[in-house]
């Protein structure tokens, strides 16, 4: 019940992010909306722990075809393929919460970023690469610990 609450009060931190219209399980968004990054704080056999959560379309079987990396492409509005890249001083895990469906009835998928370290950052970049092939960056959103 407890991560239940703190996946939903992700949610809620997503949509003041990223102005999307989207329920606590999963919900609905048009394919080429990024839901949001959503943050919330648990505390884990004694240790506290900030969960941070990205929504985006992914099918499982897309989801389950995914390379063991820091990195996964999101769908977002005016960029069709971004990357939600972790950079991390410490182990990063993703742990997909569930499929669901969006209103065009493509899956789509809800992964849930725990860091349990001071400092991260997470920062979406675009699909397009620079001149040093680095692809663009779209914004960051930077980790400070403890949660606040």
């Amino acid at each position: 019940m407890k991560k239940l609450l703190s996946v939903c009060i992700a949610a809620l931190f997503a949509l003041s992010f990223a102005g999307v219209l989207v329920g606590c399980s999963g919900g609905s968004a048009a394919a080429d909306d990024i839901i949001g990054i959503g943050q919330s704080e648990q505390t884990v056999n004694g240790a506290e722990q900030d969960n941070y959560t990205v929504s985006f379309k992914y099918t499982a079987e897309e989801w389950k075809a995914l390379p063991d990396t820091k990195k996964v492409e999101i769908a977002t509005s005016g960029y069709e393929k971004a990357v939600v890249e972790v950079e991390a001083n410490a182990s990063s895990s993703f742990n997909i919460l569930g499929i669901s469906k969006t209103a065009e009835g493509e899956s789509g998928a809800t992964v849930l970023f725990m860091l349990n370290h001071e400092n991260s950052t997470i920062a979406v970049y675009n699909g397009e690469k620079d001149e040093a092939g680095k692809p663009g960056l779209v914004q960051t959103v930077e980790v400070r610990y403890p949660f606040n």
